[in-house]
């Protein structure tokens, strides 16, 4: 039996057609998009092209749309390029400079913000309501006078749930506060408009839409004044030295014009399934909570915590079933420790350590609902067994 991929927040497999115009572009556009000869010439239309359509599909300016290697880079460039022209090097006085997150980002986010506190930033880490959704007031009354950016994911890796950075980009511009969104899990999977969010940066990565690893998008407003963290050849308008990669890029932009295409009725199919799944696990084991279950999701994501087991186990046991989900992030997987969001959101001890996080897919069907449940059922009573 083919396993069952249910993990789709670390990653999803590449749609065929992306593939296939990849391979395309590889063997017709292979050239340097910086060399100034035809092939050159061919393979920047092709790069120019691509910012064109993502940009347009994201409601932005194509001149505001840059390619990094993936997603942490993007939020790192968001990050530190915002902040660089406030900072001063070692022994150097500098202005006091402030910045607001929160405890739901993403490790890229929080590892970057911790490096810059490292470097003089002050931190303010917004609590998380019990409902893993945070409250724009939170947001207005930890701004400061010296406040230069704040960065708040729009939609959460592990829980799914959808954060009101439409209004916290509001408070943000009246006091003249850049912002930052991680949309990197929501880009193709709920609507996202740059323009009518009114964020300063926004980052995405085209692996979670279906297309390639290795592309990351960063959205930025001229207002943003970002500056490089890489430095080179002066590629992205300077702000990203070394070569595209055209044919990634490319594909990047036929996924996410596919994704999006498709996406009114997959999202309906997809809640669907996420709660026929939700569902069918309670009413065998009544006594899993549905972490932020009244909360704005994401249509896919499932977030589950299991009483008196550890979220790795089960996730193992699972993985001998054929079934493939995870733990929490990706990029944090195999840390002993609890969730920091579940810690954060003040979730019940008997539950904090059992978290699983279900994500599901363009590949997915009615049939997964049932197989999914009696595997989860098998994992866990094998292990309360043990």
């Amino acid at each position: 039996m083919e396993p069952l991929y249910l993990d789709h927040c670390a990653t999803t497999p590449i749609h065929p057609e992306v593939l296939s115009e990849m391979t395309r572009v590889y063997q017709e556009a292979f050239a340097n998009p910086s060399s100034l000869h035809q092939a050159g010439r061919m393979a920047k239309q092709t790069l120019e092209r691509a910012r064109e359509r993502i940009a347009t599909r994201l409601d932005a300016r194509p001149e505001d749309v840059l390619f990094t290697a993936g997603g942490t880079e993007a939020n790192t460039l968001a990050l530190f390029g915002a902040l660089e022209r406030f900072l001063r090097g070692p022994g150097e006085p500098s202005a006091p400079v402030h910045l607001i997150s929160s405890e739901l980002e993403h490790p890229s986010v929080q590892r970057g913000i911790e490096a810059l506190a490292e470097r003089g930033v002050e931190v303010t880490w917004l609590p998380v309501p019990a409902n893993g959704v945070l409250q724009p007031e939170d947001v207005e009354r930890a701004l400061r006078p010296h406040t230069r950016l704040v960065s708040v994911m729009l939609a959460n890796n592990e829980i799914g749930t959808i954060q009101p950075i439409a209004d916290i980009a509001a408070l943000c511009r009246a006091r003249g506060v850049l912002l930052h969104t991680d949309a990197v899990q929501a880009v193709g999977k709920i609507p996202v408009s740059f323009r009518d969010l009114g964020v300063d940066l926004l980052t995405a990565s085209a692996h979670k839409f279906y297309g390639p690893r290795g592309v990351g998008i960063v959205v930025a407003r001229r207002q943003a004044r970002l500056r490089p963290i890489l430095h080179g050849g002066g590629q992205e308008r300077g702000l990203r030295s070394g070569t595209e990669n055209v044919a990634a890029i490319h594909g990047a932009a036929v996924a996410l014009d596919k994704a999006l295409d498709a996406l009114p009725a997959e999202a309906i199919r997809l809640q669907r399934l996420r709660d026929a799944m939700a569902k069918a696990v309670m009413d065998r084991m009544p006594e899993v909570l549905w972490t932020a279950a009244d909360a704005p999701k994401l249509p896919h994501v499932l977030h589950l915590c299991i009483p008196g087991v550890l979220g790795e186990a089960v996730l193992l046991e699972l993985d001998q079933l054929g079934v493939c989900v995870s733990a929490g992030s990706a990029c944090s997987a195999g840390s002993a420790e609890p969730s920091p969001v579940l810690r954060a959101m003040g979730v019940d001890e008997r539950y904090v350590h059992g978290g699983l996080r279900i994500s599901l897919g363009r590949g997915n069907t009615e049939a997964d609902v049932a197989r999914f449940a009696e595997a989860l059922d098998t994992a866990v009573h094998r292990l309360v067994r043990m």
